[in-house]
């Protein structure tokens, strides 16, 4: 009788939060740089954000986007000036990779309209998409 308790403890304990964990392709959308800007332009409170470090993102970067450096600082979700939740976030940084987990930083903080660019800025760029390469003197 013991190994069947064991058994069914093991199963609730390893098994059971497995099933409950959302995968990625559920917690954000990946687009196309085309389609990210068509999605973008379209769509009301939009924010567009940067993931990149600071002295990429001052040299060139996507028109309007704001700099938020990933990873994000301790007590970004709590500040007052982070974006709320009823914006529509779209991330991108250098490949893809780190917007990725931008999104998913957002979407475990509770926003849920996140959209990443594919192949992030590198991408981007080789599609010759739009860029502002107006620099920004370091003010932090």
């Amino acid at each position: 009788m013991k190994p069947r308790y064991c058994l069914l403890l093991l199963f609730i304990v390893i098994v059971l939060p497995l099933t409950a964990q959302i995968p990625d392709s559920l917690k954000y959308t990946i687009l196309s740089p085309a389609e990210f800007i068509n999605v973008y332009k379209s769509t009301k409170n939009s924010v567009l954000i940067d993931v990149r470090a600071f002295n990429d993102y001052r040299k060139s970067r996507i028109s309007s986007a704001k700099n938020i450096e990933y990873p994000f600082p301790e007590d970004y979700f709590n500040r007052p000036d982070s974006i709320t939740r009823n914006n529509s976030l779209f991330i991108y940084c250098y490949a893809g990779f780190r917007s990725r987990k931008a999104a998913t930083a957002f979407y475990n903080h509770g926003y849920r309209n996140i959209f990443s660019l594919e192949g992030g800025f590198m991408k981007w760029k080789s599609q010759k998409m739009p860029i502002d390469k107006r620099k920004i003197k370091d003010s932090r």
